[in-house]
């Protein structure tokens, strides 16, 4: 019974009614009459309590979950695959297998699992060595004649590159905008200007205020405070701040001059002069450095040759050691070897002693850690069941552990099922994950996987064994207010494989007999009452 169901209570009906409290006499008298009214009761009415004892159930509501069940086996959801890398040598027929771990053996990390014939391939690595030997001292004879040559090449590149730089310096010291010549030069320049101009203003200055004392004296002349000789020394005072003034202007006119000079004509002219030797040492550079590649180019060719031969030779010499290191095949992880069962060219299995070829698959690997069930899901459900919805999954050979898992996949085309008693069967491949790593497990073990397709929530629901049904009628049998069996029809719903969905006939906390196969055969359906047992409805069947 699901968690949330209520729990069947078993009652025995009643089988006599209480005697009233009397005299004895008057009990035994009312004894034989209600007796005898019992007795005709029951004649009259069929319905009655039997004598036998039924367990009662209180329909309720409940949260039914739908499920689907069905049985599989175990496999590993991921299979490591060893395949055999080693290439085949000239004039041999293929790779012999010199070792191999026996067929199913638990293996471990690290462990050797296969060895093949490696003599092939190790005198094919000693030629190799030996070609790859004299390819090398090629190499290094051609890099020397070539290193001579570009060490003159490059010493003459140098000279060039020198002169271009000490030109490039030369241009740069020119142009330096904080430390160059001419930038010096502008602001000696820039300094005598700025020189003039103040000067120029003192003059200003001075014969402001000259002029201003002119006049002071000029009133007080005219007042009779100054004589005649305060006038003209005031008069000469300010005739030769005019004259400073003149001056002042005069050399600011000769500063500004030059700095104009220094800008427009002097700074362009050596400008001009610098680049051109600049322009001068970089063509010479690039003659020269035209001139070395000529000369480099045949050494270099024959250098590219050698190293050309030198790489081919290498990589053959690693491709024999890989290879040599190919011949041993060591497990990737814990976990059950079990041989191939791709046939060799010549139609033989894996096995010591046997030729296979390249990329063929010697060995796999289940990861027994992370394991799946391969079901087979009937067509009549197949449209509730989806990837992605939650199982449980419990394994016949660790009955006592309950896995989570997720239905993975399912197949679009079925997969018949040859045995001669279900031909006519159409069930899907579906394969179910467990979400855990697990331990314990290996592929093959039957398991039981029940897929959550859907949950109904506050429903009323029954137990399946409380419902008859017949000729696609559904029945339940109801216990009225006065203590007897009432057969009524009720319309199912969905279900699992404890409980069935009633969408009409009950009510919410009405009581129904939780065994009715045990009814006596008058309250059974007409089409039933000659035959027995009453067949129950079956499980897990969905609408």
């Amino acid at each position: 019974m699901m968690a949330g169901d209520a729990m069947p209570t078993e009652a025995v009906l009643p089988r006599r009614l209480p005697l009233l409290r009397a005299s004895r006499t008057l009990r035994a008298s009312i004894a034989v009459v209600l007796l005898t009214g019992l007795w005709w009761y029951a004649a009259r009415d069929k319905r009655a309590l039997p004598e036998a004892q039924y367990v009662l159930h209180t329909v309720s509501r409940v949260d039914l979950p739908i499920t689907v069940v069905e049985r599989g086996r175990l496999e590993s959801q991921q299979v490591i695959e060893l395949k055999c890398e080693v290439e085949t040598m000239p004039g041999q027929r293929g790779v012999r297998i010199v070792y191999i771990v026996p067929n199913g053996s638990k293996v471990k990390a690290g462990q050797l699992l296969v060895e093949f014939d490696s003599a092939p391939i190790e005198e094919a690595l000693d030629r190799a060595y030996v070609d790859y030997e004299r390819a090398k001292a090629r190499k290094l004879q051609a890099d020397a004649a070539y290193e001579n040559m570009e060490i003159q090449a490059q010493i003459a590149l140098e000279l060039a590159k020198l002169t271009l730089e000490k030109a490039q310096m030369r241009l740069r010291q020119f142009e330096d905008k904080e430390g160059g010549t001419f930038a010096i030069d502008l602001q000696e320049a820039e300094l005598r200007v700025q020189e003039a101009r103040n000067k120029l203003v003192e003059a200003q200055a001075r014969l402001l205020l000259e002029k201003t004392k002119l006049e002071g004296i000029r009133m007080l002349y005219r007042l009779g405070y100054r004589g005649k000789g305060d006038l003209d020394q005031a008069t000469f005072q300010y005739l030769q701040a005019e004259d400073g003034l003149v001056r002042a202007t005069n050399s600011l006119r000769t500063a500004e001059a030059a700095l104009r000079k220094l800008k427009q004509y002097d700074y362009p002219l050596q400008k001009l002069e610098l680049t051109t030797d600049v322009e001068n040492a970089r063509r010479k550079l690039e003659q020269v450095r035209k001139q070395n590649a000529a000369d480099l180019a045949r050494l270099k060719a024959d250098r590219d040759a050698a190293a050309r031969e030198l790489a081919k030779m290498e990589e053959r010499l690693k491709k024999y050691r890989r290879l040599l290191e190919k011949c041993k095949i060591y497990s990737p992880c814990d976990g059950v070897a079990v041989y191939s069962r791709e046939r060799t060219p010549w139609g033989r299995y894996v096995g010591e002693g046997e030729l296979v070829h390249e990329r063929m698959t010697v060995i796999t690997i289940p990861d027994l850690t992370h394991m799946q069930v391969d079901v087979d899901i009937h067509e009549a459900v197949l449209d509730q069941v989806q990837p992605g919805q939650p199982c449980t999954i419990t394994v016949d050979a660790v009955p006592d552990r309950v896995f989570k898992g997720t239905v993975k996949s399912v197949a679009t085309m079925p997969s018949r099922d040859r045995r001669w008693y279900a031909r006519d069967v159409n069930k899907y491949e579906t394969i179910v994950t467990i979400d855990e790593e697990v331990s314990g497990l290996n592929p093959g073990m039957t398991a039981s996987v029940e897929i959550l397709v859907d949950k109904i929530e506050d429903t009323i629901a029954v137990p399946i064994q409380a419902v008859l049904e017949v000729d696609d009628q559904a029945w339940c049998f109801v216990v009225d207010a006065q203590g007897r069996i009432e057969r009524r029809k009720v319309e199912l719903g969905a279900d699992n494989d404890k409980l069935v969905q009633i969408l009409s006939g009950l009510e919410e906390g009405e009581q129904i007999v939780l065994n009715p196969r045990d009814l006596p055969a008058e309250l059974l359906p007409e089409e039933q009452q000659d035959q027995r047992p009453v067949r129950s409805l079956p499980l897990a069947r969905l609408p």
